[in-house]
């Protein structure tokens, strides 16, 4: 293929680098500013590249409006019309041939191309621009290419291009994939003087006041960036309002007309100065001639995963200073230009340096439905730069399986491929896919309902949606989405409540609510999904037993938690609640062990998600038909239970602990529950039970060996001579300890011991006022050391006592014919 002459562009220097590197068979990180031309220039470059061997190249941009810039551009070059050389595809929107070679397509469609068909067939190489954005299409795009490149297609060449010199990290994530070279190109800038000039007005305002006067001082036209739509159509109306017919005023952002947006890209018909009133899209890959001045509000809108309210929402903040040099740049790309910013100069610092990857903020349903489908089932399974965050992942997770598109493993299902088809969030589409099974009237009316869902934001505007859908010019609209979604095309007259309850319960599962109580100031429901949401008790439907909530916000205390507020709802009957979600209600059987009695409460529980809506009692089961729950019950709350209450049952238990820790089995008890429980059970005794009916409880435990060492080598108690014994506290502190006073160990110059390692019997000697006064595990050693300070102590406190020098030759005549 041989292109028309063309004006020099910096790209130009880099191109041979770029064939070179993908000649040799790896892939490419190319780092260039706004303006260098690696967006046009290099994909037509490398169409004829003998690699290729007559496949395509693919060009992904992140946003639809840079696409169908990119394709008309690259076929204007080659004096063509889109769709011969060069095609598209965007949603609802394909233009390509027979004779195509080069396809630019959103980062959405090439999820969904590469998710039909992983081997790519017919593609050669994949070019990702403007991947400094992490859209969260692209990263997912990017990483499904790199997993077929490895599994299916060591051919496959990627090229990922960035307008940031964060470019290193992607050269480290598609370096194992078969080698990767980062090549750097220099922009095509001129110099652009920086203006700050702080304003205390609303944003619209202020840069209506900077752009009028920026006419007055600059030359050429001018860009104006805002954070989003109704900003944009705020400042569009004002500068109009000034300027009359002088100037001509464009918006620019994603939701306006195709023709809009041709009219803001081209120089205005009748040679008047241009002021495009732009959102971000304006920042990268597309180019409006003429703009020598950028007055920028230094805002941006960003998509933000709400978890309370389960959806997205567009949080404004301050742009990035990546994205502010972007926007500066727009000003320097064919003269000289100028930058005035809204800010103090100084603040420019504490600004981010670049935007968070979408993907650590972003709702996640459509992203975990698409890895299901291509067989990650986990958020690790994939080569990303950053995985999802594992909170989102697992919400995600949760809502897909309340749709019916993922089982309860986190695969998907033949429902949720479909759902995955079409070109909306998982809600609207389990919302579409369902009525589509209901007939034609059913789906027209659903796709209504999705279409201003969407165009709104899901959960947004259900009041807003009833009077759209009065409006025939509306209607016609969404009934035309419809058509291109489903290929349906017939609607009945505008829905009530109950047909929009109907459809809705299909989108939002997760926002079911049941009244639980009320709090003195509101009416507290629980959510399906779990959490708890209020509305004030003088509201109409606050004493409704269900709703399906629409919009959540705010909140305030109720009780020690903070519990958001109802601010939108519908009501909505148990009958429409089992008739809409059927396929989610679960019956199970509920065990409840009460400690009390020892019994468990059973009960046959009708629910949907965390929601109760019946409940049976059946009859309570005790003994040994209780024994899985008890036997759960122990092993949750561990054996002092049985105990607790009860000093020699406790003492027991040590000695069976104790014994077990010897022989290596410290849980021995435990882990042999179901050997000694039934035994327990069928004592018909209740706790707090009896030692000696745990005694032969536990002892149904041991076999044959460990009972003959069980009473041989941990004894009760230890003989003391003459006849006495003393008690082992086997849950003492320091191990197993006798108490005794010293005039029971006179004559005894040994050291009891236990078990067949002989370990030392802790012995506590008391005073006669039972205080102790001495602890020793080497009974002949304390004799011979520790008891003269001992004797001389007690002698002056108790001197009626005998307290011989050398006890273990035994007591004094003296004491022996006192017999004390």
């Amino acid at each position: 293929m041989t292109t028309p002459p063309h004006s020099p562009l910096p790209i130009d220097a880099s191109i041979q680098a770029v064939r070179k590197a993908l000649a040799a068979g790896g892939h490419v990180v190319l780092i260039a500013p706004p303006g260098a031309g690696k967006s046009t220039r290099l994909p037509l470059a490398l169409v004829d590249e003998p690699w290729l061997a007559g496949k395509k190249i693919v060009l992904v941009l992140p946003r639809r409006l840079a696409a169908l810039g990119a394709a008309r551009r690259m076929a204007n070059e080659l004096g063509e019309g889109v769709g011969e050389t060069v095609g598209h595809r965007v949603r609802f929107d394909t233009k390509v041939g027979q004779a195509t070679r080069l396809e630019v397509v959103t980062d959405g469609v090439f999820t969904r191309m590469i998710a039909d068909d992983p081997e790519l067939a017919g593609i050669g190489c994949v070019m990702f621009d403007e991947v400094h954005e992490r859209a969260l299409a692209a990263d997912l795009g990017l990483a499904f290419a790199l997993e077929a490149q490895s599994a299916l297609r060591p051919d496959l060449r990627l090229t990922a291009m960035s307008a940031t010199v964060d470019g290193a990290k992607f050269q480290v994530l598609l370096e194992p994939h078969g080698g990767c070279q980062r090549i750097e190109s220099d922009g095509s800038m001129f110099p652009v003087a920086t203006h700050h000039e702080p304003s205390g007005l609303p944003a619209p305002q202020a840069v209506t006041e900077v752009a009028l006067d920026a006419l007055r001082r600059f030359d050429g036209d001018g860009l104006i960036f805002l954070p989003g739509q109704r900003e944009i159509e705020t400042a569009c109306g004002l500068l109009r309002e000034a300027l009359g017919n002088q100037v001509a005023i464009h918006a620019l952002y994603g939701a306006v007309t195709r023709s809009a947006q041709d009219e803001a890209l081209r120089p205005d018909p009748s040679g008047r100065r241009k002021l495009v009133v732009a959102s971000a899209i304006a920042e990268t890959s597309i180019t409006i001639p003429g703009v020598q001045f950028v007055v920028d509000s230094g805002l941006a809108r960003r998509p933000i995963y709400d978890p309370v309210r389960g959806i997205t929402r567009l949080e404004t903040k301050p742009a990035s200073r990546a994205s502010i040099d972007q926007r500066r740049g727009r000003a320097g790309r064919t003269a000289p230009g100028d930058c005035i910013r809204l800010w103090r100069r100084e603040e420019e610092g504490g600004r981010p340096a670049e935007d968070r990857p979408e993907i650590l903020d972003a709702d996640l349903a459509k992203l975990r439905l698409d890895m299901a489908l291509w067989g990650a089932l986990e958020r690790t399974s994939l080569p990303f730069l950053d995985p999802p965050p594992e909170s989102a992942w697992e919400q995600a997770g949760a809502l897909l399986k309340s749709l019916g598109a993922l089982d309860a493993k986190g695969a998907a299902t033949a429902f949720g491929a479909r759902m995955a088809k079409l070109p909306t969030h998982p809600r609207l589409a389990a919302l579409l896919e369902r009525a589509n099974a209901g007939g034609k009237s059913d789906a027209a009316w659903a796709a209504l309902l999705a279409g201003e869902l969407n165009e709104r934001g899901p959960l947004d505007g259900a009041e807003r949606l009833r009077a759209a859908l009065q409006d025939r010019r509306q209607a016609k609209a969404l009934k035309t989405l419809h058509t291109r979604l489903l290929g349906r095309s017939e609607a009945k007259p505008p829905p009530n409540d109950a047909v929009l309850v109907h459809h809705l319960l299909h989108a939002y599962p997760d926002l079911i609510a049941k009244r639980d109580k009320d709090d003195g100031q509101r009416a507290i429901y629980k959510l399906a999904q779990g959490m708890q949401a209020g509305m004030e008790t003088h509201h109409p439907l606050a004493s409704e037993p269900f709703l399906l909530v629409l919009d959540l916000g705010g909140g305030r205390k109720s009780g020690a938690a903070r519990v958001p507020d109802i601010r939108l709802a519908l009501p909505l009957s148990e009958d429409q609640l089992r008739d809409g979600l059927g396929h989610l209600i679960t019956r199970v059987e509920t065990r409840t062990f009460d400690h009390a009695t020892w019994s468990v409460r059973v009960r046959d529980e009708t629910r949907i998600g965390a929601l109760m809506l019946a409940a049976d009692a059946r009859p309570r089961r005790t003994g040994l038909n209780a024994l899985s729950e008890i036997a759960s019950h122990l092993r949750s709350k561990d054996l002092e239970s049985l105990t607790a209450r009860d000093k020699a049952a406790g003492a027991l238990l040590s000695r069976h602990q104790a014994f077990h820790a010897s022989r290596g089995e410290s849980d021995a008890l435990l882990t042999r529950l179901e050997a000694w429980l039934p035994t327990l059970l069928e004592s018909g005794e209740a706790p707090p039970f009896p030692d000696n009916v745990l005694e032969k409880a536990w002892r149904a435990a041991l076999d044959w060996e460990e009972a003959q060492a069980f009473d041989k080598q941990w004894p009760a108690s230890v003989a003391l001579g003459s006849d006495q014994r003393a008690r082992i506290a086997y849950d003492h502190p320091a191990g197993p300890t006798i108490s005794v006073r010293p005039q029971m160990l006179y004559g005894r110059d040994d050291h009891p011991t236990l078990g067949a390692d002989q370990q030392p019997v802790l012995i506590e000697l008391l005073s006669p006022a039972q205080r102790p006064i001495a602890l020793t595990a080497d009974l002949p050693a304390f004799w011979r050391k520790g008891w003269k300070d001992v004797r001389k102590d007690m002698r002056a406190r108790h001197p009626k006592h005998d307290w011989p020098e050398e006890p273990w030759k035994g007591p004094t005549k003296q004491s022996k014919n006192r017999g004390s």
